[in-house]
């Protein structure tokens, strides 16, 4: 009896030491994808005409670094940034790129928002 109670407490250990070890792989993965979006953003905000009116990618990412504001407005949500650069007439080219260069663009815009304090 002691037997089969010990190898009961050990299997639920396994299990709990294996959903650990899950968790971490995917937030593991969560976060280098994120950062992967972020840079695609960059590519994204670089290549397309946001610096017709905008700072430059590469003026933005040294006021990232030093925890500047480089953005005119500030729209910490991303709902709200999305529903702005949709229904904004003079940013009517973010619905004509694809879902993806859309998903990292707004990654890349509130990474920049997110470390300025």
């Amino acid at each position: 009896m002691k037997l089969r109670r010990a190898l009961q407490v050990l299997a639920v250990l396994l299990l709990f030491a294996f959903a650990v070890m899950v968790w971490f792989y995917l937030s593991g993965r969560s976060v280098v994808s994120q950062r992967e979006g972020v840079q695609r953003g960059e590519e994204v905000y670089a290549s397309h005409d946001c610096t017709d009116c905008h700072l430059a990618a590469h003026i933005l990412k040294q006021k990232r670094e030093k925890n500047e504001v480089g953005l005119i407005r500030v729209r910490k949500n991303a709902a709200d940034l999305v529903q702005f650069l949709s229904s904004d007439e003079r940013h009517k080219t973010f619905v004509m790129i694809s879902a993806g260069d859309r998903d990292d663009l707004i990654a890349y815009l509130r990474s920049l928002v997110m470390t300025a304090k």
